[in-house]
């Protein structure tokens, strides 16, 4: 299970945040408001006030906010003359009260980088308009800013008609700007019927609500995208401003051009959006029926039957047969993956195979806590040893990989591999390990498919791993998608709706991802041989557990009871009960035992019970290393925007930190 939840893990954390990043940052902030008045004067000069509600999620010390001077396109606005922005100033607004803050001048501003005094702000001229900056404190809360200042040619008088071209929000702000609502005010005494107004950039509506007054709103103005205004008015209107070179029919062309190439982009982008809409309705569909047809699957190919009876008392004295521990393991969790007993159960099986006899120190060494160290002496290949391939495996790494080393014991000279040793070797070997591990576990289930104890068909059916392409598939095309409705217009009705298409179709994507991992991770389907094998294992493993506990025979074979030692460790019965088994050996098994698994010549009962004790000790000491080694490391009329535009002046953009 513990590799089924990293693979679970590694796609969350590659697949979430491509949708809920937002969630993981640890600061953040939001423009929830925007008021913007604009009055305008007969000299043609715009006094403007812009106010701002920022929200604040964690601690921020400065905003900033870029307007630009300059025409983006004078052949738009017919105009060559610069805008000119005087008298700026930034307030506070609070408790219906206004604080202003304080100017800083020149030689002030770069220190107040780094101290960030609360209170203050400064201006700096940029080839490209003014760049206002101001220091505050915020944590966790709301703060409203009033920034003023007056454009003093913010009209243009063309040849037969005066225009207001102005970017009420820039392109350039960090973040969306959400409710912003302009409001226009006019000087007196104009025909509200000779009144023209439109609206470009973001989705919006403009409103000549009356002759003195015209009205922009829109729900949002996104990073990339602006919002502008342009209102034709009667020549004569201002006394001064710029000087343009459009007449009104020029104009008028320009926003019919506008207007006409903002319906072929709407048409176009509505038929893509719908198009999108279709493929990520396809998906979802698609990750539905097949994780339904999965979970089918799996009930057909992949999941057991009911395991039989062994007997009326469900319990089995002996082993039921002799198969590798890590067999045994992978059978009775129906999985491939093996744990650290598998491989402590295995090294016991070589000691039972006499490869291997375990060795004690002849005296007790260490400085403070005297202990004997026990060691596993090479014994020399016996004619007709034959080992596993699982076995081997696990040699060929303590003999080969891990090595031995020649030692005095008990009066001579004898090749051992300390448990030290094989503990260090995993620790600084983390990818050998892990390859190690890997082959241990393709061996031991080819074994049991050689043997027919799992499922051919199934095995073959859950080796391939092409599902898992759906949902990575479904996340590219999720992918794809947010990117091309990136480009669409934002005039779309189906777009919020696609968003929450979107939404769901990588939920759903994860549920499929989920439903593929566990099954594949239990897709290792046994066959009625294996099931009978497995209930026998239970049985035995329900005595054994029984047994250790009541102890109610004597044990007087010393086969049964090595058995009892490899089985036992892997079934998990603690090395203390295993030590503790009551035991009842003629001379010469005793004496085979104490030397053979204790490394010692002492055939007392109550001795031979201490020193297996002892190893217990050392062998749960070793798996504990060896499961740290493995894993990886006009007046009254409205209208919409156009997406034409971007000729004005103003906008720019703005953020906090």
């Amino acid at each position: 299970m513990l590799k089924l939840a990293r693979i679970v893990v590694l796609f969350l954390v590659v697949s979430l945040p491509l949708f809920y990043a937002p969630l993981a940052i640890a600061k953040s902030y939001s423009i929830d408001n925007v008021t913007i008045d604009a009055f305008l004067r007969p000299d043609g000069s715009m006094q403007v006030e812009e106010i701002r509600t920022y929200d604040f999620d964690g601690d921020y010390t400065f905003a900033f906010q870029k307007i630009r001077s300059q025409n983006a396109n004078p052949n738009v606005t017919g105009r060559k003359d610069p805008y000119n922005i005087e008298n700026i100033k930034v307030c506070e607004l609070a408790d219906n009260t206004k604080n202003c803050y304080l100017e800083l001048g020149e030689n002030k501003q770069e220190p107040a980088d780094s101290t960030r005094p609360p209170g203050f702000y400064y201006v700096k001229n940029e080839n490209d308009g003014p760049y206002i900056k101001w220091f505050y404190r915020a944590q966790n809360t709301k703060k409203t800013f009033l920034l003023s200042y007056t454009v003093t040619n913010a009209a243009t008088r063309g040849q037969d008609i005066d225009e207001v071209y102005w970017q009420m929000v820039g392109s350039e702000w960090d973040i969306p700007e959400l409710q912003v609502l302009v409001n226009f005010h006019l000087p007196d005494g104009i025909d509200g019927q000779a009144i023209q107004a439109w609206a470009h950039g973001a989705e919006g509506r403009v409103t000549i609500v009356s002759s003195s007054l015209v009205h922009y709103n829109a729900p949002s103005v996104v990073p990339g995208k602006f919002f502008e205004a342009r209102i034709l008015l009667p020549s004569g209107t201002f006394t001064g401003g710029a000087v343009g070179t459009l007449t009104r029919q020029d104009i008028l062309d320009q926003e019919n051009e506008f207007i006409a190439r903002t319906i072929r982009e709407n048409r176009s982008s509505s038929l893509v959006l719908i198009l999108l809409l279709a493929v990520v309705v396809a998906t979802i569909l698609v990750n539905i029926v097949f994780t339904l047809s999965q979970i089918v699957l799996f009930f057909k190919h992949g999941k057991d039957s009911r395991e039989p009876k062994v007997n009326l008392s469900g319990t089995l004295w002996e082993p039921p047969s002799d198969i590798d521990p890590a067999q045994v393991e992978q059978l009775m969790n129906g999985t491939k993956s093996l744990s650290p007993k598998s491989f402590v159960a295995t090294l016991l099986s070589l000691v039972k195979e006499k490869r291997f006899s375990i060795g004690r120190s002849d005296e007790k060494q260490g400085f403070l806590i005297k202990k004997y160290r026990y060691f596993l002496v090479l014994n020399p290949h016996e004619p007709g040893l034959e080992l596993s391939s699982i076995q081997s495996h696990l040699d060929y790494l303590l003999t080969r990989s891990v090595g031995a080393k020649t030692i005095s014991l008990q009066g001579s000279e004898k090749e051992v591999i300390t448990f030290e040793r094989i503990k260090q070797f995993f620790k600084s070997h983390p990818t050998y390990i892990q390859e190690f591990q890997k082959t241990f576990e393709e061996k031991a289930l080819k074994e049991n498919l050689a043997e027919g104890y799992f499922d051919q068909e199934s095995h073959r059916l859950y080796t391939n791993h092409k599902p898992f392409l759906v949902p990575v598939l479904t996340w590219v095309v999720l992918f794809v998608v947010r990117v091309l409705m990136g480009r669409a217009s934002m005039l779309s009705p189906w777009q919020d709706y696609l968003n929450s298409l979107m939404f769901a179709t990588a939920s759903i994507s994860i549920v499929t991802f989920s439903v593929l991992a566990i099954t594949f991770h239990h897709g290792e389907k046994r066959t009625a041989k294996g099931l009978m094998e497995v209930a026998r294992w239970k049985a035995f493993k329900k005595h054994l557990t029984d047994y250790s506990v009541t102890k109610s025979a004597m044990i007087d074979s010393v086969i049964i009871w090595e058995k009892y030692l490899v089985y036992g460790t892997l079934l998990g019965v603690s090395g203390k009960a295993l030590a503790s088994l009551p035991v009842k050996f003629d001379e010469s098994n005793a004496t085979y035992a104490a030397e053979h698994w204790a490394g010692t010549t002492v055939i007392g009962t109550d001795d031979l019970s201490h020193s297996i004790a002892e190893v217990s000790s050392v062998l749960g000491s070793l798996s504990h290393s060896i499961s740290s080694g493995y894993g990886a490391a006009g007046a009254g009329s409205s209208g919409g925007s156009s997406g034409g535009g971007g000729g004005g002046g103003g906008g720019g953009g703005g953020g906090a930190g």
